[in-house]
């Protein structure tokens, strides 16, 4: 998050104002203290500055959820949720037919078919009924991107979630701080993907990404496919790197699960972290 000098409400500006009152680098005085408490801390086998920690926290209390993990980008968030979903070979899910294509490439990725869904012509927004019509008995998870900040329709989504027992992933790529009759985007499904590439509402220094959720248990599963199947991880922020001493010891039994290597860089944590 990038530090701004708005002096007014934002309310009240049309677009062209706001973004004409933030940094034309989009760094302000807040990315470089952080940076450089980085960069004093120095590189190593460990967390530099505590910085992934305090941006997860900083993120996930942003939403009013329990957890922030943070990734390298966007597209690993994805790959991070339908694997901790439990999405394999066999399975199907169910994504949007206009929008980038991670949301299926993850899919294929994770060894599953997507299924892709209508989209609203009003909104771009993917359609419950046509979800509705799509899902089989192989159908796991559904990927939902809220396009240009415009939620979709949740209500409908979770509801046919519930019946079928499906996960909802939410992909808020283009949707930061949008709200659904009352309720912040992000907080409705079982989690939510951010990507902070340079193009979007934020960044982390010119990529990365954030996984929120409520759940304990599923970001626990989302941290480890993001960070080679630890056993130990959590997914309480901050929780990247297993202690030295504790990973070197002769006994200790390391991995659970298969992972990947997704983890956020400090210099992006520093970056995304942005104004106290």
């Amino acid at each position: 998050m990038t530090n701004t000098i708005v002096t007014t409400d934002p309310l009240q500006l049309d677009a062209k104002e706001i973004f004409g009152q933030l940094p034309s680098s989009r760094v302000g005085e807040a990315d470089q203290r952080y940076m450089n408490e980085v960069l004093e801390a120095g590189f190593g086998n460990f967390e530099s500055a505590n910085m992934l920690e305090r941006f997860e926290s900083a993120f996930a209390d942003k939403f009013g959820v329990g957890y922030g993990i943070s990734m390298n980008s966007g597209s690993g968030t994805l790959l991070s949720c339908l694997l901790a979903a439990g999405v394999g070979p066999g399975d199907e899910v169910i994504c949007p037919v206009y929008g980038m294509p991670a949301a299926a490439f993850a899919t294929v990725h994770a060894g599953a078919v997507p299924v892709l869904a209508d989209c609203d012509p009003d909104s771009y927004n993917i359609d419950p009924a046509d979800v509705e019509r799509r899902i089989t008995p192989l159908t796991r998870a559904i990927v939902v991107i809220c396009h240009f900040g415009l939620p979709v329709e949740f209500d409908a989504i979770m509801r046919l979630a519930k019946q079928h027992d499906l996960v909802v992933i939410e992909d808020n790529a283009q949707c930061f701080l949008s709200q659904y009759k009352g309720k912040m985007v992000g907080t409705i499904g079982h989690a939510a993907s951010f990507s902070f590439q340079g193009s979007k509402h934020m960044t982390s220094g010119g990529d990365g990404g954030i996984v929120i959720t409520d759940d304990e248990a599923y970001g626990t599963r989302i941290r480890k496919a993001a960070i080679h199947g630890f056993r130990t991880l959590t997914a309480k922020p901050g929780s990247t790197l297993i202690p030295r001493d504790e990973r070197q010891d002769w006994s200790y039994q390391r991995y659970d699960s298969l992972g990947y290597n997704f983890r956020m860089s400090a210099p992006q944590a520093a970056a995304g972290h942005g104004p106290a």
